[in-house]
């Protein structure tokens, strides 16, 4: 990773403030090109790249948030929140096993905190998952742990 001097982090500061703020308006667009020029400067950092697949999720473009939160797993195989956003990515798309994979992966050597509220949500509507497959869902051997800590 390249050395990172207090200049660079007041633009880093500086811009992460316009995400947030481009954000909040729902500007989603301007806010994950903004992200992707940040990229350039910031090769691989996991805050940018989670922030990326956050936007593009809102955006409802569960493919390419996928993608980013992917690369912020792997970046930080510890961070829940890149872990649930995947998950979640996946579910939107249509790739349930690679979704119970992803939760799989994660509570496997992690505790679940966020994955809990998942979990119990589940027992409510989340789009494109059939009754079987939330039913196959919540039968899991690592969902089942989650919901009962």
């Amino acid at each position: 990773m390249p050395k990172i001097i207090f200049k660079d982090l007041q633009n880093y500061d500086s811009q992460m403030d316009k995400v947030f703020a481009l954000r909040k308006k729902k500007f989603y667009s301007e806010g994950i090109s903004l992200l992707k020029r940040m990229n350039k400067e910031f090769k691989n950092d996991k805050v940018i790249l989670g922030l990326l697949g956050t936007l593009f999720y809102e955006n409802n473009d569960y493919i390419s948030s996928s993608k980013y939160f992917k690369k912020a797993s792997e970046l930080n195989p510890n961070s829940e929140l890149s872990s649930l956003g995947l998950f979640h990515s996946y579910i939107e798309i249509g790739k349930i096993t690679l979704g119970l994979k992803e939760i799989t992966r994660f509570c496997k050597n992690n505790k679940p905190k966020l994955y809990r509220t998942t979990v119990k949500e589940l027992n409510d509507n989340i789009d494109n998952v059939t009754k079987i497959q939330k039913k196959m869902i919540l039968e899991l051997p690592v969902v089942r742990r989650i919901m009962n800590k």
